[in-house]
């Protein structure tokens, strides 16, 4: 089984570098609580729920032409 630090961080840093070691927002609501939308920590990939007043960090990207 691997373990998270061989994953660290989960992001590609030659195309997102310096990406810092906090929660970012995914575009995803949490469905049947507004209150609440889905995170993603990169430095070990995984996801949680949080509630949208945090102060988590944002990473706009744009869709494929």
């Amino acid at each position: 089984m691997l373990s998270q630090e061989e994953f660290k961080p989960a992001i590609d840093g030659m195309w997102f570098p310096n990406t810092p070691t906090s929660f970012f927002w995914s575009g995803s609501p949490v469905a049947g609580g507004p209150p609440y939308a889905w995170s993603v920590y990169f430095l070990v990939g995984n996801a949680k729920v949080d509630f949208r007043s945090r102060a988590n960090q944002v990473r706009l990207v744009r869709a494929g032409q």
